[in-house]
């Protein structure tokens, strides 16, 4: 414990806190704050880093602990003539710092009324003291007081102590016994000018401000349809400099000398030391009404040449040179080829990078050259070739930033960069952040910005990072519409632009930075997805929130997200969100919500971005993983079986078709094998023939032979010749089934009776028949049939069947031999087969009453040596040959 004496302030009581640490202050002005932070309790009590200080000499001062947290106290200087505060800054160690700052009206007032000191806190925006006096609430911030709440009745609603916050934007939000209260600070950034509440100017068309100019002094110079009126910034009045009449305008202002020149319907000059206005130049050319209108006509633009002259562009489109001490009009004509003239020429500049003027207008960019020739123009139409084209032609203002860029204002398609060097074009419009894409003048300032007067509103725009500031009349602006070629930046770097309702001045500097609503956040406030497994739609924001992604299962239909911007001031205008993976664009909305249906499986990202009220786009975007699953039979693994399955299927023909191939390369095999052998046995049966003919001759001599024909051995001659004859048949038919499988089987025809001859051939068997008691019966159906037939092939086939029918037929049995004639279905009856060949056919049908061939053989009857061998006994076996 101990004294400390500090000059101006007498002594102070220093106290250890360790030393009352758990014990009470008593102290009647002791009031803590209830957060427990460092807090400045009245003017007699503070904490003091370790230590609690306590003033002994009543005052009117604050006291507070500054971003630093190092004590301060700040009290009228009632002394001095000019109104100034007093601002004590001490150290932990005892060095005092006393410094002084300028003291505004309303600070002034409220130090003369302070009489309590409220809460303080060292905010993340910036320290701050809330206080609440007798006849309003007040905020203290950077030595002065801003009033939050005005009125007698303050004090019922708000008490000494309150515990508050201010967030991004500036807004205090105050919590109270009665609920919390959101007050903005009014900041009065933009200063109007010219309006009808200040000055009518009776204008038939209201307060329209085209012509600007002002002076260092801040005296403001402006013109219209209304003649010309001065500002006095020190007096606070206007004056009326000129009335003119006959419809006559002023546009455009320049300062050469000791003159300011204003142009429009004519060129008029004003001397500052008298403020004299002096002849109309222009008018004293010598040219008829119609000559000075068609060939001078309202002056729009000017731009200041050496030698007295100015560069002029009027409303038909054309650029003109004026020379001041002649009074005499040099159109600019075209270097090298006619050039398509604008209705309008609103701005003509110099660019320091090409040496060149540049003029825009309503029908594209004019290039002028030093000695004043158009060199160049650039539109949408009539341009020499793709270089000189460009996106859009009506522009209203043009803007050359220090690295060449040029900047245009355009009617209708919003703000366009155009870098020079590579000829690239970049567009910002409404769905950029700009309140409209009707612009009319570009100022630029001295934070790397370029302000940009629209039919909607007043626009900040940072070159460097493109962040859009948007401010309406609710900021202060005088009217939410400008007009064209309405704007002037003064010498200190105050801004001025006209609208149809007066001027709107500022300074960019009382600005700052970048405001701050790009960083507002975006907020999820509802989510709701209509499950496809308990077909309800089902509130999961928790779930949401939880696992930042969307899952969307087979079955589920939609989704509804709702979010909000949280932006404070007024509300948000628009939305916007893309579904990346899905949309190629943004899609633009007005309210915040969103229901989605109808994806495709597969990932996406949902982006959502929010639009505060100046028109600034938030860089805090949601950004929603979304996962549409497949059905099971479109997932990975079902895509696994569908492959396993693919490839056992194509396993399985593939076998098939090596199986198919080695089975047809065995048949070819055996073909070859069996061609072979056809020949071999060929050829032998030809060599057998050639002896056994042989034999049969010497059979046929030893017959007819007298000598020989009574002879015992005549019986061994018949012998030999039977079956030497049997031999030679057995041989003839091998060499016909060898001309059968070769394709070669040729048929010997002859006509004769079919009938008679089956007949003949059934008897034949008759005496094998009986042998075996088998009853063998011939049934004819007709009694004779004319036809063609071989006679050996069919005695052949006959004699097979029925000695295979006899040889499987059992004892008592019977062999039927049954004869018809058919006629194809369909076809005419005829009598006779030879009256239509084609319709009738021979039917022979051989029957037994044998064991017969099962079912499951019939399929192998024409296999050539096929024997049914597991479904016949062996008595009973079936040989079928062809």
């Amino acid at each position: 414990m101990g004294y400390r004496y500090i000059t101006g302030r007498g002594f102070e009581l220093v106290v250890d806190a360790s030393e009352i640490l758990g014990k009470t202050l008593r102290n009647p002005d002791y009031t803590p704050h209830a957060n427990g932070e460092s807090i400045a309790f009245n003017e007699r009590v503070s904490f003091f880093g370790n230590h609690i200080v306590t003033n002994p000499e009543p005052s009117k001062k604050l006291s507070y602990f500054n971003e630093k947290s190092l004590l301060e106290f700040v009290s009228l200087d009632k002394k001095s003539k000019v109104p100034q505060l007093i601002i004590e800054k001490h150290s932990l160690d005892g060095e005092l710092k006393i410094e002084y700052s300028p003291c505004d009206l309303p600070t002034f007032n409220v130090f003369n009324n302070l009489d309590s000191i409220g809460a303080r806190r060292n905010d993340k925006f910036g320290p701050a003291i809330l206080l609440p006096l007798n006849n309003g609430l007040f905020v203290f911030k950077d030595y002065k007081f801003s009033p939050l709440l005005t009125g007698p009745d303050v004090g019922k609603d708000f008490s000494v102590n309150l515990s508050f916050f201010s967030d991004r934007q500036g807004n205090y939000w105050i919590c109270t016994p009665r609920g919390i209260h959101k007050f903005t600070p009014s900041q009065k950034q933009f200063q109007v000018l010219f309006n009808k509440e200040a000055f009518d100017m009776r204008d038939p068309l209201g307060n329209q401000v085209r012509g600007i100019f002002a002076d260092a002094a801040g005296n403001v110079w402006t013109g219209g349809h209304f003649g010309l009126v001065f500002y006095d910034k020190k007096e606070g009045k206007y004056f009326s400099k000129l009335k003119v009449a006959d419809d006559i305008w002023i546009h455009c202002f320049d300062k050469r000398d000791d003159k300011v020149y204003f142009f429009g319907s004519g060129c008029h000059s004003i001397d500052l030391p008298d403020m004299a206005v002096s002849r109309n130049y222009l008018l004293d050319l010598n040219l008829d009404p119609k000559a000075y209108r068609s060939t001078i006509g309202f002056i729009w633009a000017q731009y200041p040449l050496p030698g007295e002259r100015y560069l002029l562009g009027n409303d038909h489109g054309k650029l003109l040179v004026w020379n001041i001490r002649e009074n005499s009009i040099t159109p600019v004509e075209s270097c090298r080829q006619a050039m398509p003239f604008s209705n309008f020429i609103y701005r003509i500049i110099f660019s320091p990078k090409d040496q060149h003027y540049w003029a825009v207008g309503g029908s594209g960019c004019y290039r002028i050259s030093k000695d004043l020739c158009i060199t160049d123009f650039y539109g949408t139409e009539n341009v020499v070739d793709e270089k000189h084209r460009m996106p859009v032609s009506d522009l209203r203002d043009l803007y050359e930033d220090p690295d060449g860029i040029f900047w245009l204002a355009t009617n209708g398609e919003g703000l366009l960069r155009w870098d020079r060097a590579n000829g690239n074009f970049q567009s910002f419009t409404i769905q950029d952040g700009m309140p409209s894409n009707t612009l009319y003048n570009i100022l630029p300032d001295d934070f790397g910005n370029i302000w940009v007067s629209t039919d909607n509103g007043l626009v900040r725009f940072n070159l460097s990072t493109h962040y859009i500031n948007a401010f309406s009349a609710k900021d202060g602006i005088a009217h939410n519409e400008f007009n064209r070629i309405s704007s002037y930046k003064g010498a200190d770097g105050t801004m001025y632009f006209g609208g149809i309702d007066g001027l709107t001045a500022f300074h960019p500097r009382d600005f700052g930075t970048d405001m701050t609503d790009g960083q507002i956040p975006l907020q999820i406030t509802n989510f709701n997805q209509f499950l496809g497994s308990n077909n309800q739609l089902t509130n999961l924001t928790h779930e949401l929130l939880t696992k930042q992604e969307i899952t969307l299962h087979p079955g589920d239909k939609f989704f509804s997200l709702e979010f909000a911007l949280l932006d404070f001031q007024s509300p948000v205008s628009y939305y916007k969100y893309q579904i990346e993976g899905f949309d190629k664009e943004w899609q633009y909305i007005q309210e915040p919500l969103l229901r989605i249906s109808g994806l495709p499986y597969g990932n996406y990202t949902l982006r959502i971005a929010g639009q505060s009220y100046s028109g600034a786009w938030s860089k805090q975007e949601l950004a929603i993983p979304i996962h549409v699953l497949r059905r099971y039979y479109l997932r990975w693994w079902a895509f696994v079986l569908y492959g396993l399955a693919l490839l056992t299927i194509l396993y399985i023909i593939r076998e098939y078709q090596i199986k198919q191939v080695l089975e047809k390369a065995d048949k070819l095999r055996l073909q070859e094998i069996d061609l072979l052998k056809t020949k071999l046995y060929t050829n032998i049966t030809h060599e057998f023939r050639t002896p056994l003919t042989v034999i049969l001759g010497m059979a046929e001599q030893l017959e007819s032979d007298p000598v020989t024909s009574s002879h015992p051995v005549t019986n061994a001659v018949n012998l030999i010749k039977r079956n030497g004859q049997n031999l030679l048949r057995l041989i003839n038919q091998m060499l016909d089934l060898s001309k059968l499988d070769s394709g070669k089987m040729s048929v010997d025809w002859e006509l004769g009776d079919v009938v008679l001859f089956l007949q003949y051939l059934s008897e034949s068997f008759h005496s094998y028949a009986a042998t075996k008691h088998i009853q063998l019966t011939f049934y004819p159906e007709v009694k004779s049939l004319e036809m063609d037939y071989d006679r050996e092939k069919l005695q052949q086939i006959i004699s097979n069947l029925l000695s295979n029918a006899v040889k499987f037929t059992p004892e008592k049995g019977k062999v039927i031999l049954h004869v018809s004639e058919v006629i194809k279905p369909g076809s005419t009856v005829s009598t006779s087969i030879a009256n239509s060949t084609n319709n009738h056919f021979l039917q022979i049908k051989i029957s037994n009453t044998g064991i017969g061939i099962s079912a499951e053989h019939i399929a192998n009857i024409f296999d050539r040596f096929y024997q049914a061998d597991d479904a016949i006994p062996v008595k009973a076996r079936v040989r079928v040959s062809a």
